[in-house]
Formats: C-alpha cells, structure tokens, sequence
C-alpha cells in the first residue's frame, strides 16, 4: 500500500484520511519522519489509555519507559522502511498498561508528491485470540508479582530482549544482547547450555512450549537454579518468530517438584498417543511429594486443577464418587500410598462416578507404576464403561434367566413325563421359523437380538402346566370335556407365573413370553384358546411357537403316539390336520423343510 495524494502536507494527508481511519475496528496510526505520533484512531487511543488527541507528539520512548529495548526495534524498523521505501509486515510485541501481547504490524511510507517519505502508516492485525493473548504475562506459573525475568527473543535478529528486569540479574540487561553475547559472558552454567540447544531443537520440531530447569549465574556469580519457560511464535504457522519466556529461581523444596512437571511434559505426547483419547482422565501422580499433574482430560474432570496436591484430587473424587464405592476408591488410593511394586498392583477397578448431568457412569480405574523413571510415579487413567458394565450385567442377566427358564420347563416336562429335551427341540425349531420369516414376511423383520430371546422365551410355552393336578396332566387317555378345559388353563396360569418372575419384567423376555404363553394354542381359524384370537390378532411368535410345537409334536414319541417322519408331519401341518396356520406360515415352515429336518435327524435320530 503507498500513500501518496499529491499534497506535500502530511497533515493534510491525514486530515483527509481521518474519517476513514477512525471507522476502521483495528488500532490505526500515523508517524512523522522524528518518530513522533501525529495521529492515532480511537481504538488504537483507548488501547494505550489515552484520551482523543493524547497520543499526538509522543515517541513510543516516552511510551514505554524503561522498555528502552523494545523501543529501540521498533525505531530499527521505522528507520529501516524510510530509508528503503518500501513497507514490512512482522509480529511485535504490543506494550498497554496492562499487559504485553503479540499483535501482526503492517507498516508502509507515506510519499509527498517529490516520492520523498513523510511519515509512516501503521496498522496493528490481530491474531488468533489464543495466540495474541499468549502473553508473557501468561506463561503457565508466572505470576506478574513474582520475582522473576521477563525476556523476548526476536528469532532472525539473534536479539534478547529483557522486557521485565529480575533483581541481582543485571548483566541479562544490556544493549542488543545476543544469544551468543549471553553465552561468552558465561552467564549460563557451563553444564546447562545443553538446555539452550535443547530449546531450539524443540522449535525446529514444531514446537510451541518448552520448559526446563536452568542454572544461572547471579552479579555475585552465584549458581542460582531456575525455572525456564518459553512459548514461541511461528509466522505463517511454519517459520519461527519470536520467543518469549520467563526465567524464575526456585528453591530447594521446590526443585524436585519442577523437575517431576518436566519429567512428564517430556513423556506426555507419548503417553497420550499410547493411551489414545478413549480415557476421561490420564494422570500422573507422586505419593512421595503429594503432587499429581494431569496429562489429558475430558470435560466430565473439569472441574480438577492441571496440577496441584494429590490430597485435594482425592477430595474431589470422593465428593462426586457413588457411596457404595467409596471402599473400591480407598483401596486404590491404600495401593498408591503404600508404593506397591507393578506385579503387586490390582490394574484395573470399576466404580459409579456423578457426572455433569448429575447421573452416575460407571468409570473403569487403571493404575501402572512407573519403573524406568528416577523420580518414579504412578501412571492413573480412567475411562467410562458404562455401556461395558450394562451389556454385562444385561447378558448376566439374560444367562441366569435363560438358566431359569430352562429349569423351570424342564420340571414341567418331567411332571409331563416327557423328555427335558423337547425344550431344546422347540427352541431349535423356534430359532429356524424366525430366521425363516423375515425371509418370506414383507413386514417382518426379527433382530439377531429378538430372535435369541424369542427362541429363549419359547421354552417357557407350557410353563403354566406346573399350576395343572397331576391326575389331569399326567392320565394315560383321552381327557373329557371338563378335564380338557382345566387343561387349557396352562396358557392363563402361565402368564401369573411370568407376572410374578420381576427379574424378566425389565425386558422382552416377559413381553414374548406371554404372549407365547397366552396364545401357543389360538388357531388362525378364531378356534384356538384361550382367547380365540382370529388371523393376525395372534402375535406373530405365537404362530411360531405353535407350529413348532405341533412339528415336535408330531415326531416325537407320546404315550398316546408313535413318533412320525418328518415328512409325515409336515404332511398332516400342510392338511390342516394338526391346528390352522396362516398360509405365510405354512410357507414358511415349507421353506425351512430342510433346516427343520437337519435339525432333528442330527439331534434325535429322527426317521426322515
């Protein structure tokens, strides 16, 4: 961009430009060839603390007192573009009241109508918020009062920049210090410049953060052990820009604990990689020195600190953690005070944790010891199971019903002097018809889930023949009338069985078990009972469960009966000889001929 509006009047440029400039949402100004601020926008006013006008005639000298460094790059700049002609564009730090902050500087010369430099136009872009609010007055730790050096490293000038002065450091504050300057004044301890090395390996791998322990050398050439942080720019998101960072001693006590935080940054990628982002929570911790440091997080932990005392996690935990697990917890955290070996350690613990829609989940605990390490640790991680935990105790579940639901069938067999394997018969028989239907049904289609309980829940057909008196149940004859209708009070008292069975009633098991209690025995003819349901009143299960029923029937050996071919008694169900089917049934049964026949030559020796 070139200003050039053919008037030799920088003031009457501006003047003309005004308006302009003062609608514009970005910190706007305008230099003259001495430096000297002749105009600044309103926001570029309210962001320096200063009333319209107030800016006019100063130097950022005058600005930033006791910033003598800073001021001094910005002047190299200003110098170097009216000396060239021709503009830049850099990142710059940006010194308020308040706080130091990056912000993206566009600077271009402003001509008279000889193309003779007048002035310089500025224009401060934002960046990303979390980048130009990455402050040094924010780098994790520092706190503005503490006792410590501030420093901006601008990266392609090799300059160091002492923003914030430290007490007893006073050699850190020279003129255009360069890092090799700092280097042969052995200000660094000979056996930690390593670290230096180590900082822009760090940044050349892409980097942004690196933290340390570094020894220095006070004025008095005392080794002072500090804490180093820095955080780094990256123009265009790949060339570095400027670092800026933090130098603070730290005392003995406080030594350990720092070289624990760099220990884990070094490790924590690695560990998040290897653990992957499944964890709710991956955590440090040191019983030695009561400290844990969390290496991820997701929201439902947010309420834990990055860091902090061991004692106040485990206060937190147990205040969101379900009562009757608090003893799962305490054994966990026995482990890690007693420092266990690995081998000796329980690796993995469930219990119930209060999330943030006030609803426990249950979480799974794991906890390895970290062996390789000098300082040691133990390496926490929990993930949420809940879905894990709920289909286990649903399959538990499902297995001890089916267990007793087989039982149960199985003495109504022997009450009925038949075989315990007709269960297993009407199951198998059940299990292929399903299969079966959702081929040859247009509207039906049975999961493999339904199916399975479906299958399960045939077993319980004739559980109601328990409520029958033995001399009904077990006559070796015809039944009369009278007989034949307390008979057919199975399929009623078998549902007043299921009513009482509450374990089952949560789930489908109760739902198809009626209705295949109630109505095995209704005919597709409205003839059957106990309700003398017509068509498809009959639910499609019970259909199933009839004509299986019927087919066992018909091949098994009864008291009153031979035991007839498979052929045979698919004959009598196709003639309407044993019961009324719906022709879709029948179709089915016709279509599963020769997985009904497989299946009983295979498990009865049946004559096929």
């Amino acid at each position: 961009m070139e200003l050039n509006l053919n008037n030799s009047s920088l003031e009457n440029q501006v003047a003309f430009l005004k308006k302009l400039f003062d609608t514009i949402p970005y910190p706007i100004f305008v230099k003259n060839t001495k430096l000297e601020y002749i105009y600044a926008n309103r926001i570029c006013e309210e962001k320096n603390g200063f009333e319209p006008g107030g800016l006019n005639g100063k130097t950022d000298a005058e600005l930033w007192e006791g910033k003598i460094q800073l001021v001094e790059e910005y002047n190299l700049d200003d110098f170097a573009l009216i000396s060239s002609k021709k503009g830049c564009k850099k990142l710059v730090p940006v010194i308020t009241e308040n706080e130091i902050f990056y912000s993206l500087l566009t600077k271009e010369p402003i001509f008279d109508e000889n193309q003779n430099v007048i002035g310089i136009l500025g224009l401060f872009s934002t960046l990303d918020l979390n980048i130009s609010r990455r402050t040094l007055y924010n780098i994790n730790g520092y706190d503005e009062n503490d006792n410590c050096l501030l420093f901006d490293y601008v990266y392609d000038q090799n300059m160091f920049i002492v923003v914030k002065k430290l007490a007893g450091f006073d050699s850190f504050h020279k003129k255009k210090l360069t890092l090799d300057e700092i280097i042969a004044m052995k200000l660094i301890y000979e056996e930690d410049l390593h670290i230096i090395g180590d900082l822009f390996n760090s940044i050349d791998a892409g980097n942004k953060f690196y933290h340390g322990l570094i020894r220095l050398y006070d004025d008095n050439r005392n080794v002072v052990v500090c804490n180093f942080e820095t955080s780094c720019f990256f123009e265009d998101g790949l060339n570095p820009s400027r670092i800026i960072g933090s130098i603070q001693p730290i005392t003995e006590e406080q030594i350990i604990s720092e070289k624990i935080k760099i220990d884990i940054e070094l490790v924590k990628d690695q560990l998040i990689s290897m653990f992957g982002k499944s964890y709710d929570i991956c955590m440090y911790i040191n019983p030695d020195y009561k400290y844990y440091q969390i290496l991820h997080a997701a929201d439902l932990f947010a309420d834990f600190d990055q860091s902090g005392d061991w004692n106040s996690f485990v206060e937190i935990m147990y205040e969101r953690l379900h009562p009757s697990d608090y003893g799962v917890l305490k054994n966990i955290f026995q482990e890690v005070d007693d420092s266990l070996s690995a081998k000796d350690l329980k690796r993995k613990r469930e219990f119930r944790f209060l999330d943030k829609s006030e609803e426990y989940k249950w979480k799974a605990f794991e906890i390895s010891k970290i062996e390789t390490s000098e300082i040691g640790g133990y390496l926490l991680s929990f993930h949420d199971v809940t879905d894990a935990v709920l289909e286990r105790e649903e399959r538990t579940l499902t297995d001890m019903n089916n267990e007793l639901i087989d039982v149960l069938s199985t003495v109504v067999e022997f009450r009925d002097t038949e075989s315990g394997e007709h269960i297993a018969r009407i199951k198998e028989f059940t299990r292929i018809l399903l299969n079966q239907a959702n081929k040859v049904y247009d509207d039906v289609e049975f999961s493999h889930e339904e199916i399975e309980i479906i299958s399960n829940a045939a077993a319980m057909h004739d559980i109601g023949k328990i409520a029958i008196s033995d001399k009904i149940l077990l006559k070796n004859g015809k039944l009369t009338p009278e007989e034949f209708d307390e008979m057919k009070l199975h399929t009623i008292r078998g549902c007043d069985i299921l009513e009482k069975m509450t374990n089952i009633q949560a789930q489908n098991y109760y739902k198809y078990g009626y209705e295949i209690c109630r109505h095995h025995h209704e005919r597709y003819d409205g003839k059957g009972y106990p309700d003398g349901l017509v068509g498809d009143e009959i639910p499609l299960e019970s259909q199933i469960v009839s004509v299986a029923d019927v087919f066992d029937a018909l091949t098994s050996k009864r008291c009153y009966k031979p035991a007839y071919s498979c052929e045979k008694a698919l004959d009598m169900i196709n003639n309407g000889e044993c019961g009324v089917f719906s022709e879709k049934m029948l179709e089915c049964v016709n279509s599963a001929k020769k997985y009904l026949f497989e299946c009983a030559n295979r498990q009865y020796k049946i004559d096929v």
